[in-house]
C-alpha cells in the first residue's frame, strides 16, 4: 500500500497508472520541502517492482529492499559532494552525475522489473546537467523511469518540465496529519494537534518532529533567535547574517528551513495585527506576538514579509548568500526601545 500521508488525488492517479501499465517514464513531483515528494517517489519505485497482487504491497522482497535503500535498480541522485565552502560543486547536481545516471540507465535491471532514478532537488541541476538529461527524458529505455523532485517547478528548464508528467503536492490538511500521527504513530492527541499545526501542511516535518525531539529543540532555538531580531542592533543582525551565510555554504537546506520559520513568524505577526490571532501557527507564543505586533505598523510587517520572500528567492537564484542575508537583516523593522532611540528628535 502507498505509505504516504494525504495527497489522495495524486496517489490515486499513480495507482491507476501502475494498474494499467501506463506509468510515465518521466515524472516530476513538486511541492514544499518535507511535504512527501521523496516518500511518494519511493512508493512509486516499489509499485513498479513489487511482486504482490496489490502494488506496492510493502512486504515482498522488492518492496523491502527499496524501503531499506538496498535495491540495485533504484538510485537517488543528490547534490554533488563539495568539500569546502568555496567549492560550488555541492550546490548543484552536476553533469558528471547525470552521465553516471545515463550509463546505469543503459543497463538492464539487475534484480527488479524496472530501474528507477530519483533526482532530488532537480531545480538545482546545473544548466549543463539539465540539458544532458533531456535526451534520456525524450527517449528513455523501456525499463527506465525517471522521477524528478523539485520544491519549485518554475526553476526547472521548461524543456525539462515539458517532457515530464507533473504531479503537484499541496499542503496536507491539519486534520489529516493529526489523524495519521495519532492512529499510525502513537502520538497523543494534544501533541499530534500541536505538531500538525506547526507543520503547516508538511507531513514529513510532523513525522520527523514526532520521532526526534531534536527537531523541535532546534526549531525552538531558531525561533528564539528570530524573535530577538526585531530588537537587535545592526551589528547583531549582521552577525546572524554572516553565520547563516556560512551555514548556507555547507547545509543549504537548514538555511531554507530557517528562512521558512522567519517567514512563518512574520505571517503570524500579520495575522495578529489584523485581528486573527487564532490563525497563528505559533499559538504558544501568542503573548510575544501580540507585544511585537503592537509596536509595529501593519505596513512594516507586510514589508518584512516581502523582504523575507525576496531573500529566499535570491538564495534560490544563487545570489551571494551573505549579501542577500545582510540586506534582509538591515531592512527588517525594529521595535520597542530601539525603535524609539532611532526616532528623529523634536
Amino acid at each position: 500500500m502507498w505509505k504516504i500521508i494525504g495527497h489522495e488525488r495524486v496517489v490515486e492517479a499513480l495507482r491507476r497508472s501502475v494498474e494499467q501499465g501506463r506509468v510515465s517514464h518521466a515524472n516530476l513531483f513538486t511541492g514544499p520541502p518535507m511535504i512527501g515528494k521523496a516518500t511518494l517517489a519511493m512508493n512509486l519505485a516499489q509499485a513498479l517492482n513489487c511482486l504482490g497482487e496489490e502494488r506496492p504491497c510493502g512486504e515482498c522482497v522488492q518492496c523491502r529492499r527499496i524501503r531499506e535503500s538496498k535495491h540495485a535498480d533504484v538510485q537517488v541522485i543528490r547534490l554533488g559532494p563539495g568539500l569546502d565552502e568555496d567549492d560550488d560543486s555541492h550546490k548543484a547536481i552536476l553533469t558528471e552525475q547525470i552521465e553516471g545516471l545515463q550509463q546505469a540507465a543503459a543497463l538492464q535491471p539487475f534484480e527488479g522489473r524496472a530501474k528507477v532514478f530519483i533526482i532530488e532537488a532537480a531545480e538545482l541541476m546545473s544548466a549543463a546537467a539539465a540539458n544532458r538529461l533531456l535526451k534520456t527524458l525524450e527517449e528513455p529505455p523501456a525499463t527506465v523511469y525517471m522521477v524528478l523532485l523539485a520544491d519549485d517547478q518554475r526553476r526547472l528548464l521548461p524543456t525539462v518540465t515539458s517532457r515530464c508528467r507533473v504531479y503537484e503536492l499541496r499542503p496536507v490538511p491539519l486534520e489529516t496529519i493529526e489523524t495519521a500521527l495519532t492512529r499510525d504513530h502513537a502520538v497523543d492527541a494534544p501533541e499530534a494537534r500541536r505538531l500538525a499545526r506547526l507543520a503547516e501542511g508538511r507531513p514529513g516535518w510532523a513525522l520527523a518532529a514526532a520521532r526526534d525531539a531534536a527537531v523541535l529543540e532546534d526549531r525552538e532555538e531558531d525561533l528564539n533567535e528570530i524573535v530577538e531580531l526585531v530588537s537587535q542592533s545592526d551589528h547583531q543582525r549582521l552577525a546572524v547574517a554572516a553565520r547563516m551565510a556560512n551555514r548556507f555554504g555547507r547545509r543549504r537546506a537548514e538555511v531554507g528551513q530557517w528562512l521558512g520559520l522567519l517567514l512563518q513568524w512574520w505571517r503570524d505577526l500579520l495575522l495578529v495585527k489584523g485581528g486573527r490571532p487564532e490563525m497563528a501557527v505559533n499559538a504558544d507564543r501568542l503573548e510575544t506576538l501580540e507585544e511585537t505586533a503592537a509596536e509595529l505598523s501593519l505596513q512594516a510587517i507586510a514589508d518584512a514579509l516581502r523582504r523575507v520572500e525576496e531573500a529566499a528567492d535570491h538564495l534560490e537564484r544563487n545570489v551571494n548568500p551573505r549579501l542577500a542575508l545582510e540586506v534582509l537583516m538591515l531592512h527588517l523593522p525594529v521595535a520597542g526601545q530601539r525603535q524609539a532611540a532611532l526616532a528623529p528628535a523634536g
